[in-house]
């Protein structure tokens, strides 16, 4: 079960996460909605974060409920991902919708959608969720074609080349390869 937690930041990192502090304490039973803007200086307040760049929306709704609380985040926008193919940095767009049940005990339930908040809690920090889920929505394959562009041409002409490479050596043609050649010495000996 995931437990509320707080990060161990310099004070201008923690300042900059307050931006994503919701008070619970005063909030009446029902749905309340909040929107976020994640752009690049977002990523930089996790370290060693697989995204540096991104312009983002969150909408997120905090279901108040008698006896829990539903968190549900809606996730739209781009950022920078490397393409497999070609390596090139290009914009990836996302889209996810995610949600998260907050428990007011803990039980003995290990499920990764229920998170622990005591009952007490005045306010929660989403930070961490909404970074997680951005990061989760990323494909684990990202192409260029995913974001309906196309690679850079000159990447295009390194697959010919070594397409051709190949194709000259199923012709009979072998290129010099030294461990082969070292492989037909032993088996000689």
């Amino acid at each position: 079960m995931r437990k509320l937690s707080y990060f161990c930041v310099p004070f201008t990192k923690m300042k900059k996460l307050k931006e994503y502090t919701i008070q619970i304490s005063g909030l009446k039973e029902g749905v309340h909605h909040f929107d976020f803007r994640i752009d690049d200086s977002f990523f930089e307040l996790f370290e060693f974060s697989p995204i540096k760049k991104g312009n983002l929306k969150v909408d997120f709704y905090f279901d108040k409920q008698p006896g829990m609380y539903v968190l549900i985040f809606e996730t739209e926008g781009k950022v920078a991902v490397e393409c497999d193919r070609c390596l090139e940095e290009f914009m990836l767009p996302i889209k996810s919708s995610d949600s998260l049940i907050g428990k007011f005990k803990a039980d003995d339930t290990d499920e990764a959608d229920i998170i622990f908040i005591p009952k007490t809690a005045v306010e929660i920090n989403i930070a961490e969720y909404i970074y997680e889920f951005i990061v989760l929505s990323v494909p684990l394959m990202k192409m260029h074609e995913d974001a309906g562009e196309e690679c850079p041409n000159d990447v295009y002409q390194y697959l010919d080349d070594s397409e051709a490479e190949s194709d000259e050596t199923e012709k009979g043609q072998e290129k010099n390869n030294p461990f082969a050649d070292a492989l037909k010495n032993f088996k000689d000996n």
